[in-house]
């Protein structure tokens, strides 16, 4: 368990959802926190190999930030 992961690279259960629904604009690691908080775990299979674009710029969203690119098989990192 993890204090936090980037919100990009967030899978929620349906269940965090009911139990403790996000605000209206409430950032994303706020609500971690408050999942937290309330006794729900925040998992990271791997919380190293990822990398998440920033950008002061408010017109831009992550979406238009956003680039995979993978070298090789990331099986070594999920299984260790």
């Amino acid at each position: 368990m993890v204090e936090s992961v980037e919100p990009a690279t967030m899978v929620v259960a349906r269940d965090a959802l009911t139990r403790v629904p996000p605000k209206r604009s409430e950032a994303l690691e706020a609500w971690q926190r408050r999942c937290s908080a309330r006794g729900l775990g925040v998992y990271a299979a791997d919380r190293f190999n990822f990398v998440a674009p920033k950008t002061d710029d408010p017109t831009m969203t992550w979406t238009a930030l956003s680039m995979v690119e993978a070298f090789g098989s990331g099986a070594q990192h999920a299984l260790a």
